[in-house]
């Protein structure tokens, strides 16, 4: 028997990367498994899923986190076809176009909002009645170690992290009376596509190679070296596990311990 057996899991931003991993996971260990992500190839990753456990319930929906009907869309689907949702595990987000403040457009710093603060917001928006209904449910969202520690350069994705982790230690106290836990994954440098287009345009800006920013950047942690995805998505099956029915408004930190340096 798998942790979540019967359990229906909805993973936001689950084609690639951290959200996949954690979806595979969950598939693995017996929940009834929903992908989303904006990438129309969320239905390949979801069908790649299903042939490797044969029998997985579910379905893949292409989702826009910033489009409040989009989420609702994904909430109703999953109500009508399953009755109850146990799990968010909402995973998707976006780095900045690594940039000073002062040269950093608007637009650009309003796209990082609407994904990591906005879609969060609009998608537990939907999900939190669904949840209630069954007195039950498990929410994680990730947050970053960049929402604790100002970095040069990316300004908007940092307080998108910072606004992440309070707007679900908030969320938190509003749900618990529904047996409802809220809680975010912290983490620091992770080996994905979208940390190495951060670690490019952070070396961009400082006039130095990708590899000399990598080395900078992988070397704050004691170990030298950034987390893989499976280390965050370790931890997020935790947070949503009945292992961890009394955490609830707590950031889990997965840095490689890069804040104690």
């Amino acid at each position: 028997m798998g942790r979540f057996d019967g359990k229906v899991a909805i993973v936001v931003g689950g084609a690639q990367g951290i959200g996949r991993v954690t979806a595979e996971k969950y598939a693995a260990e017996g929940a009834i498994l929903v992908v989303t992500d904006v990438k129309p190839d969320v239905e390949k990753t979801f069908t790649e899923i299903q042939a490797a456990n044969p029998g997985l319930k579910g379905f893949a929906m292409v989702h826009d986190v910033t489009k409040g009907a989009q989420s609702q869309a994904v909430t109703d689907r999953v109500m009508k076809e399953f009755g109850k949702i146990d799990i968010l595990a909402h995973i998707a987000g976006v780095v900045q176009k690594a940039d000073k403040v002062e040269d950093l457009d608007h637009e650009e710093f309003m796209r990082v909002y609407g994904v990591n603060i906005g879609g969060p917001f609009l998608m537990t928006k939907a999900v939190v009645p669904a949840m209630r209904k069954n007195n039950y449910g498990r929410i994680v969202i990730i947050g970053s170690y960049y929402g604790r520690h100002g970095v040069a350069y990316f300004a908007a994705y940092n307080s998108s992290k910072a606004a992440v982790i309070n707007f679900a230690a908030s969320l938190a106290l509003e749900v618990a009376d529904s047996n409802i836990t809220v809680n975010t994954v912290s983490p620091g440098m992770v080996n994905t596509l979208m940390h190495q287009d951060a670690l490019r345009g952070e070396a961009d800006n400082r006039g130095i190679t990708f590899e000399e920013m990598r080395d900078i950047e992988w070397g704050k942690t004691p170990f030298g070296r950034a987390g893989e995805p499976e280390d965050i998505a370790n931890a997020v099956l935790f947070l949503t596990s009945d292992d961890a029915s009394y955490i609830t408004g707590a950031s889990l930190d997965v840095n490689g311990g890069v804040l104690t340096r």
